[in-house]
């Protein structure tokens, strides 16, 4: 969707390329290559499209080698319909972001990468089954990596990150199965506090130790037989879990599902329920009532 402030947004966007890539500039040994680098890394990236789609306009079929991408997360009659009007979409995705997934992975070239933020929705809408199974039929999982709630500033919304690798042509054509498994890691945090201050908190942050083991983890030779020393490497920890592909059918992919009630007590993603006798409940209903009576007679005293 179009907003005023898209104009603003893009500028923003280049002055931040620009921070990021500060030294390579002030490195430019003169005016031309200057002019080059910025054309380079700046102009020719962003983008900005006045259509009532934006990108989704136009499927870019088997063009990127690597997508990374945050899609928007809402639902839009509007924009749902002007996309199947362009007949462009058959998976039926629920939502924006269902309509750029299916964008990402038909623009994806063959053997490309994407990396994409997405909201719990599309693992668990019972009305993504077809857009799973495209999935399934057209990629390699490699990895979900759960985030905390609030990992997003200002969007309290529970997010994974979905990693992506799309079958060559042949593996296509000949319906080749994933034959590893997929990666999966429960992050709790993100090295900063999930809270409106964001400070940093550099020894409180799973998702960098999710980066790094899902980046050995991808290199293993034989995923389902992983050998010494990483096989102590990726099961001493907790909140990792390799789920053979064949689970993810078209019903749910919230990874949380193959963690157990115990499991994810011991990792703290929830806390042990409390149980009591009848006896122990009754001691807990004494205590309270002759707290309530002190109470009364302190406020009593007060009159």
């Amino acid at each position: 969707m179009m907003s005023e402030n898209d104009d603003i947004t893009i500028i923003l966007a280049k002055a931040n390329m620009l921070i990021y890539f500060s030294k390579l500039f002030v490195e430019c040994s003169d005016a031309s290559e200057l002019q080059k680098m910025t054309n380079d890394l700046i102009n020719n990236t962003f983008k900005l499209s006045k259509t009532l789609l934006g990108t989704l306009d136009k499927v870019e079929l088997n063009t990127y080698d690597l997508i990374l991408a945050n899609p928007p997360y809402y639902q839009s009659k509007i924009m749902t319909n002007e996309a199947k009007k362009t007949k462009q979409y058959e998976w039926g995705g629920a939502g924006v972001e269902g309509l750029f997934l299916e964008w990402i992975v038909k623009s994806l070239n063959y053997g490309g990468v994407a990396n994409v933020v997405l909201p719990d929705g599309i693992f668990s809408n019972i009305q993504n089954k077809k857009l799973k199974k495209n999935i399934i039929a057209q990629c390699y999982i490699e990895s979900i990596i759960s985030l905390p709630i609030n990992t997003f500033f200002n969007t309290p919304k529970k997010t994974y990150i979905l990693t992506l690798r799309k079958k060559t042509k042949n593996e296509i054509d000949n319906n080749t199965p994933q034959k590893y498994p997929v990666f999966t890691y429960i992050c709790k945090s993100i090295g900063e506090t999930l809270d409106t201050n964001r400070f940093d908190e550099p020894n409180n942050n799973d998702l960098h130790e999710a980066v790094n083991k899902f980046n050995n983890y991808r290199k293993l030779s034989d995923k389902n037989n992983i050998q010494e020393p990483f096989k102590t490497y990726f099961e001493s920890d907790k909140q990792f879990k390799a789920i053979p592909v064949s689970e993810f059918t078209d019903d749910s992919w919230i990874i949380e599902n193959w963690w157990s009630e115990q499991e994810k007590i011991d990792i703290g993603l929830v806390k042990a329920k409390e149980t009591f006798t009848i006896e122990e409940f009754q001691n807990i209903i004494d205590e309270t009532v002759q707290l309530m009576n002190e109470f009364k007679e302190e406020l009593e005293c007060l009159k």
